[in-house]
């Protein structure tokens, strides 16, 4: 399972598991996205580093905070 780590804090942990219709299920996303403040509106880009890894980038107003995730 990745997990999301910015700065100092502590990681968490996402699970993505793939639906019947293409689609994922992103179990433990809402605790990233409320530690990382992300809110509508915010652009999300996640990028494959590796299998089990990857890194989230979080633009908000025109600023950008980077997470590194990993399982």
């Amino acid at each position: 399972m990745p997990k999301s780590n910015i700065g100092s804090r502590e990681a968490m942990v996402y699970k993505l598991n793939e639906t019947t219709r293409d689609r994922l299920r992103m179990e433990g996303w809402c605790n990233v996205c409320k530690e990382n403040q992300i809110s509508f509106g915010d652009t999300l880009v996640i990028e494959v580093v590796k299998h089990s890894v990857s890194q989230l980038h979080v633009y908000k107003g025109g600023a950008a905070l980077d997470a590194e995730t990993e399982s």
